[in-house]
């Protein structure tokens, strides 16, 4: 098998300011923010960790929970040269988090698909044209049926990484797979099923988002509602 080698990143002696896609969408609707004892244990937690390709229905409040305990922002700031630092509970090449999330929810026999605010904690309903997402669906589907479930889907902005690394690539791709495994361990403290989709959403991505090549889909996954000990694990 042929692997495609991608060259070491390196800081960039002068960071760029390639400015953020942004989105047509509606104004961002806030999420209520969880309310938990923080009493899981996380070894209990990634012993327990199976993928589940059984997907209800996810109610707000948990959907709420695990985006809150995966990927908020829990605090930014800028240095002296005006370059912005994040902090989310995944680590991210230096500090630039440059995955946004697309998130698509069932809704009276359709799916709403929306954009996550990571510094709002809030969902804002993403523009788009029906066609264009079933065709992503579909791409999705034949991988992974969603069934009743709710898609979460990486969508990159590289010039984020890009403005601070020569030759990002293998930062974007390092920043998906350790996000999706912060994501998979909180599911599984949430009681909520989830199963990582090997497909990467392009090209469908950017038609969906209508941006031209200026986004990539790097992969995601599918959320469920609470499984029970008879769910059947992978």
């Amino acid at each position: 098998m042929a692997i495609t080698r991608l060259r070491s990143p390196t800081p960039r002696k002068q960071s760029l300011y390639t400015p953020d896609v942004s989105w047509r969408t509606a104004r961002a609707q806030p999420l209520t923010v969880p309310v938990h004892s923080h009493t899981v244990d996380v070894f209990r937690a990634l012993d327990g960790r199976r993928t589940r390709r059984r997907f209800r229905l996810v109610a707000e409040r948990q959907l709420s929970a695990f985006l809150w305990y995966s990927a908020r922002s829990r605090y930014s700031y800028l240095d002296e040269t005006g370059r912005r630092f994040e902090s989310r509970p995944a680590p991210s090449a230096g500090g630039c988090h440059p995955h946004d999330l697309l998130v698509l929810r069932p809704r009276r026999g359709s799916l709403a698909a929306s954009m996550y605010d990571p510094r709002a904690h809030a969902l804002a309903e993403l523009e788009c044209h029906k066609r264009d997402l079933r065709r992503f669906v579909k791409h999705i589907s034949e991988a992974v049926s969603p069934e009743h479930g709710t898609v979460v889907w990486f969508i990159a902005q590289p010039q984020r990484t890009g403005n601070h690394y020569r030759f990002p690539e293998s930062l974007l791709w390092r920043d998906a797979g350790v996000l999706i495994g912060v994501m998979a361990v909180v599911a599984e403290s949430l009681n909520l099923a989830f199963c990582p989709v090997g497909a990467t959403g392009d090209p469908y991505v950017a038609a969906l988002m209508a941006t031209g090549d200026n986004v990539h889909g790097f992969g995601g996954a599918i959320l469920g509602g609470p499984f029970t000990s008879s769910s059947p694990p992978v």
